[in-house]
């Protein structure tokens, strides 16, 4: 297969920034670093799984802060990262 070109490239970046500054925006306290942490789990799991129940659980939880809640998703995604490899 071809490999993906920088333009490639920066359109998912654009689409998952996009989907990312929708889910944090709203929260107030949303920190730099959770948008850092959301792109990179957004980009390693794929939107079907952020976006699924299982990771949603975890940060629609409105009892945990939205930066605990990005650092949680992020941590998850390296436990599943490592199971992989």
């Amino acid at each position: 297969t071809p490999e993906l070109s920088d333009h490639d490239y920066q359109k998912i970046a654009e689409m998952i920034f996009r989907r990312v500054h929708a889910f944090l925006k709203p929260e107030q306290t949303a920190t730099y670093d959770s948008y850092v942490l959301m792109m990179l789990v957004y980009f390693i799991r794929g939107i079907e799984q952020v976006e699924g129940p299982d990771m949603r659980a975890t940060l629609q939880n409105r009892r945990i802060g939205i930066n605990t809640r990005a650092r949680v998703a992020y941590d998850l995604t390296k436990v599943f990262m490592q199971e992989l490899g």
